[in-house]
């Protein structure tokens, strides 16, 4: 179930942007809500400037003592959540249209073409339960409903954690001052060749006679009182002069120094020709150059892990008889694929609260070949058509291996199935 609503929120595509902006901002928040009518969770990501913290000074976002999440909405969809909740009629007139957006992350979110209104919400933690109140600027939607679960509904990533303080540090920042001094060399560069890379016509403006022609391709210039032999004397052009080599060199090596101190290797950025290396050597110089990025892998799955957690105490609050679930399973008379519907206990989902824990395997282009490679080799094994020996094989196999053991498992099941019909 948690599969399929990864896949109906678009959380693979959300990943990256969670990604990108933890990187240029240095904290990004995923803001979990629980739609009644699909029975499922959705996820919304918040940037670091909509969300408030009880204490600035707590990393953990769990420990917070209330937190604050502002939401930029129209008057219309506004007053809907505020019917929604019970809001009389006549209060629902009060819930207009403000200009309270210059906090509002981006240029284009300050020219706001709707009538917009701000909802602030309000979490916070009572005898083992989370609390919310919702209201606008002149109208209480709610005030301190139980929402049953036990965990804040947001999880969020840090690129780079900053000592004493909740909120991170990003990767854009420091880099700023080295790509302004860039901007500023190649704009010296610029005006320097502008000014002094091209011939510059000179000419004496008393003995031209169609000055204009002289700004013209192919235009004939008339001159007065000389011979033609002497034409240098009236008109000539400067020869262009040579810039040092030194601006380019030091033009380069910010750039260079930069993207070291990144760790933006061409292998990292994907800037390889995999015709000039095998794939296992590009993967091997890939996964080297990662290493520095091992933080950010490990707090964007331990953010991955809080979403988990989220959704079963979710689960778990509006569910607490139970749940259906989908399961797909091969039936072993006919080989095909079939959806079964399977009851989930209440005390099972109380029982994976407490343990979960996400394996991500890499999928990049050269992860993708050399896991392609990897079969290819072990299936022109002797051993490949051996079921007990590649049982035995997936077994010493680690989640995250380049041989893919999920496929090699399934493999072991439909054979399992086809021999179990013979």
């Amino acid at each position: 179930r948690a599969a399929r609503v990864w896949e109906s929120e678009q959380m693979d595509s959300k990943s990256k942007k969670i990604i990108r902006q933890a990187a240029i901002n240095g904290e990004v928040i995923a803001y979990n809500l629980y739609d009644e009518e699909s029975k499922n969770p959705r996820v919304e990501i918040l940037n670091m400037l909509d969300v408030y913290y009880g204490n600035e000074n707590e990393p953990d976002i769990q420990n917070q003592p209330y937190i604050l999440v502002k939401q930029r909405m129209s008057v219309l969809q506004a007053r809907e959540i505020a019917e929604y909740y019970g809001v009389k009629k006549k209060e629902l007139e009060h819930i207009i249209g403000d200009a309270d957006n210059i906090e509002e992350a981006g240029k284009e979110a300050k020219e706001e073409l709707d009538n917009m209104v701000t909802i602030v919400t309000k979490f916070y933690k009572s005898k083992g339960s989370v609390y919310f109140s919702k209201a606008t600027k002149y109208v209480d939607i709610t005030k301190d409903k139980d929402m049953g679960i036990t965990l804040y509904p947001l999880a969020k990533m840090l690129w780079s954690e900053k000592e004493g303080s909740a909120r991170g540090e990003g990767e854009v920042r420091t880099l700023i001052p080295n790509q302004i001094e860039t901007n500023k060399t190649a704009m010296r560069r610029l005006l320097t060749v502008k000014n002094t890379a091209y011939p510059q016509k000179v000419y004496d403006v008393n003995k031209v006679a169609n000055p204009d022609a002289v700004y013209t391709v192919g235009g004939v210039i008339e001159v007065e009182g000389m011979e033609v032999d002497d034409v240098r004397k009236v008109f000539t052009t400067t020869s262009p002069a040579a810039m040092s080599p030194d601006v380019e060199k030091l033009q380069n090596e910010l750039i260079s120094v930069t993207r070291e101190l990144a760790n933006a290797s061409e292998v990292a950025t994907g800037q390889v020709n995999p015709e000039d290396a095998s794939g296992r050597a590009i993967l091997a110089v890939q996964h080297a150059s990662e290493q520095p990025l091992d933080d950010q892998n490990v707090g964007f799955n331990t953010m991955v892990e809080d979403i988990a957690r989220i959704w079963l105490d979710m689960w778990k609050t509006h569910n607490s008889e139970g749940m259906t679930m989908e399961d797909v399973i091969s039936n072993p008379m006919t080989g095909e694929e079939e959806i079964v519907i399977r009851e989930v206990p209440g005390n099972v989902l109380e029982e994976l609260k407490t343990t979960v824990k996400i394996d991500i395997t890499p999928k990049g282009a050269y992860d993708k070949y050399a896991q392609e490679i990897s079969l290819e080799n072990l299936a022109k094994t002797e051993q490949f058509m051996n079921t007990s020996w590649l049982e035995d094989y997936a077994s010493l196999l680690d989640n995250d291996a380049t041989m893919p053991k999920l496929k090699i498992e399934t493999l072991i099941k439909k054979r399992k199935a086809a021999q179990q019909r013979i």
